[in-house]
């Protein structure tokens, strides 16, 4: 292995679609190593990301894999089960307890309610705004 300096953050996205596909010229800009999981490989993303995960987001086991590593998840559309995204928040919540951080947090577009409730259930509360995404913070 390398020495640190070599080493790229890593972003995983779930879902291939537009969005995701727009993500990767700003990825490459920046120095961030993007993943995707595509549920097949000629969508839209995975035809310009060179780090592709077949698999299905409905599944727990597959979405856990795909983030094992990644520095940040996001998802691409709301249709991940809520079970499986507070599985993986839970996980988040476990490693940045046991690295004794004061908390955590994330972002949530105003146009996502569904998600924004989730978060506040899951104890995260909004704290403020950032460009067009509501902050929201869990602290310990």
């Amino acid at each position: 292995m390398g020495d640190v300096s070599d080493l790229k953050p890593i972003v995983t996205v779930c879902g291939d679609g537009q969005l995701a596909r727009m993500m990767q010229p700003a990825a490459a800009e920046l120095d961030i190593h993007l993943r995707i999981l595509a549920s097949k490989p000629d969508s839209s993303a995975a035809q310009v990301t060179p780090d592709v995960v077949l698999g299905d987001y409905t599944s727990l086991e597959e979405l856990r894999g795909v983030a094992e590593g990644a520095d940040a998840i996001t998802f691409e559309h709301e249709h991940v089960p809520n079970e499986h995204s507070t599985a993986l928040i839970d996980a988040a919540i476990s490693l940045a307890q046991t690295l004794r951080a004061p908390g955590i947090s994330l972002a949530v577009h105003p146009d996502n309610p569904r998600a924004k409730g989730l978060y506040e259930h899951l104890g995260f509360e909004h704290v403020g705004s950032h460009e067009d995404h509501f902050v929201m913070v869990k602290r310990f």
